[in-house]
């Protein structure tokens, strides 16, 4: 198992799925050449239901910590986010509310 930082889109709905200060989301990350989708045409793995609690916000950037671990099998290789693991996004691609 490796881990897969890179993470191209957050969708979090901040109205209605909210447990304390986590909001529940998606999060959306490229498949590497080592994810081992030789004939297919993705480019990207879509995860739902993910909780996030957002940690720290700079000028750019959204740190978000992952608050329940989860894993993304592919055919070659399976990406790991570790509870507590951190993802530091652009502001950009995070996206409210669907």
């Amino acid at each position: 198992m490796i881990e897969n930082p890179q993470v191209t889109e957050i969708k979090i709905y901040t109205e209605k799925l909210v447990l304390g200060g986590d909001w529940q989301g998606e999060v959306i990350a490229p498949i590497t050449s080592s994810g081992g989708l030789d004939d297919a045409k993705a480019t990207h793995y879509l995860v739902r239901n993910v909780w996030l609690e957002l940690i720290g916000y700079q000028v750019e950037y959204y740190i978000f910590r992952i608050q329940a671990a989860f894993m993304v099998p592919l055919p070659k290789v399976v990406y790991l986010y570790q509870q507590n693991s951190r993802i530091i996004v652009n502001k950009n691609v995070v996206k409210c509310n669907g």
